[in-house]
């Protein structure tokens, strides 16, 4: 394996390590000597990667983020229908934080942790190219008549707004309908709110 190859696979483990311990002992009561035991890393590699707790935390969450974005570009990349899109979007968020708890929780609770703080810039590209990524699509499926034209933050509040908020009752553990059943009605009444009429029923 090439240096640079293992120095990512020492990081990304390292990121998973600490997302663990911040699960099991919070972020306040983990220390890096938790961190490194977990990962069985040492501590000239920890630090070599990340000078401290708070950094490496800002990088557990970005990584968080960046992971569940681009999986769910890709699954946008598959899918050029409207209607199969949203289901598949749906599908994919639901599933991601089932699979993903962990993270999930992290992603809720510490966006706006002391340690993001630094992290804007980077954390903004994040959401930049995303939002161009599904805007794209966006646009296609209003181009083809199949969406109602809304404005940006409308159509992702409708789009998106319910998968979390269920997503926030599953975590809460307050939900009563199992997530893959969730997901097919959360997307048909997305798909109802967004379709252009005459499109596909």
């Amino acid at each position: 394996m090439k240096r640079r190859d293992q120095s990512h696979e020492r990081r990304t483990q390292i990121i998973q390590a600490a997302l663990a311990c911040f699960t099991e002992l919070g972020y306040a009561k983990t220390t890096m000597a938790d961190i490194r035991h977990r990962s069985e890393a040492s501590t000239g590699s920890i630090y070599h990667h990340f000078k401290s707790k708070e950094q490496l935390a800002a990088a557990v969450y970005l990584e968080g983020i960046r992971n569940y974005q681009e999986g769910l570009l890709e699954v946008l990349e598959q899918e050029r229908r409207a209607k199969q899109g949203v289901f598949a979007i749906v599908r994919f968020h639901l599933n991601w934080v089932g699979e993903n708890p962990a993270w999930a929780r992290f992603l809720f609770q510490m966006r706006h942790a002391e340690f993001m703080a630094g992290t804007e810039e980077t954390f903004q590209g994040l959401n930049r190219r995303f939002a161009a990524g599904l805007s794209a699509w966006v646009r296609e499926q209003v181009r083809q008549k199949r969406f109602r034209p809304h404005s940006r933050d409308a159509f992702v509040s409708l789009l998106l707004g319910p998968c979390q908020e269920y997503a926030r009752l599953w975590m809460a553990g307050q939900v009563i309908t199992e997530a893959s059943a969730a997901a097919e009605e959360i997307a048909g009444a997305i798909w109802k709110a967004l379709r252009e009429t005459g499109s596909e029923p």
